[in-house]
């Protein structure tokens, strides 16, 4: 679903560091905001990492400033869930997104990769995405430690589609988890 509002105060404390040769961002997410329920490692004292990798050549950026990670609940039928919100600015008209989270486990290994696509019309300037995700397994929400994100692919208004070039995506991926090539970092397809 695609918010039109502003994110509520606060949620999270998050810090965040610029890099060097492309736009780059990094930064840490408190262990009771990533977790509030202590449904996932309560004995442990490890917190959420992220990096956001923006590609300066596309018309829209991940604003890092107010990107705060994931938030881990607990469903209505007990199971667990993951909930995101992505903080976009748009230079250009678009109508279809593609933003792509690399899930990566304890063991710095990719874990998967998720893809948050949305089709809609929004006006140069500053929206939200949200998207959740179920998890199916216990194991899965209590390995998961490091998020990468990144925008692939754009529409604009004028229908020219625009993606994200992969090398600065993937040699950011590849600083936490050095085996990893480019198909680790692609969302699974539906028939897989």
């Amino acid at each position: 679903m695609f918010m039109r509002s502003g994110l509520a105060a606060a949620i999270v404390l998050a810090t965040f560091s610029i890099g060097h040769a492309q736009d780059v961002f990094t930064g840490t997410v408190t262990k009771e905001n990533f977790d509030p329920d202590g449904l996932t490692n309560p004995d442990s004292s490890l917190v959420q990492e992220w990096v956001v990798v923006n590609d300066p050549e596309l018309p829209v950026r991940i604003d890092a400033s107010k990107f705060f990670g994931i938030t881990l609940h607990r469903t209505q039928d007990r199971g667990l869930a993951a909930d995101v919100v992505i903080p976009l600015e748009s230079s250009r008209s678009i109508t279809a997104i593609s933003v792509h989270l690399v899930f990566l486990d304890l063991w710095n290994e990719v874990g998967r990769t998720f893809d948050l696509t949305e089709a809609f019309d929004v006006a140069p300037g500053a929206e939200m995405l949200t998207g959740r995700w179920n998890i199916n397994r216990q194991a899965d929400a209590e390995a998961l430690r490091q998020l990468g994100v990144y925008v692939k692919p754009v529409r604009t208004e004028d229908g020219t589609i625009m993606s994200a070039d992969m090398a600065p995506v993937l040699r950011e991926i590849r600083k936490i988890a050095p085996n990893a090539v480019e198909a680790d970092i692609r969302p699974i397809q539906k028939d897989q």
